[in-house]
């Protein structure tokens, strides 16, 4: 991972699935957000090993929406 600004940063949280709230999961992709281009830093989609719902974990705090 390359150093980022901290001023470029979106702060994330740690989620369960919002479908079965299950916290296990496996790493799907990993990829930078190309269409708002809102910060430098790498996001990662994950499956639920329960119900296979596909969600950003970590994501982005509640907080930080709007950036």
């Amino acid at each position: 991972m390359t150093d980022i600004p901290h001023q470029h940063l979106i702060s994330t949280e740690l989620t369960e699935c919002c479908i079965c709230r299950t916290k296990r999961n496996n790493p799907i992709a990993t990829g930078k957000d190309y269409l708002h281009e809102c910060s430098e830093q790498e996001f990662t989609v994950v499956e639920c090993s329960n119900c296979r719902h596909l969600y950003l974990n970590p994501r982005p705090e509640i907080g930080n929406i709007h950036k």
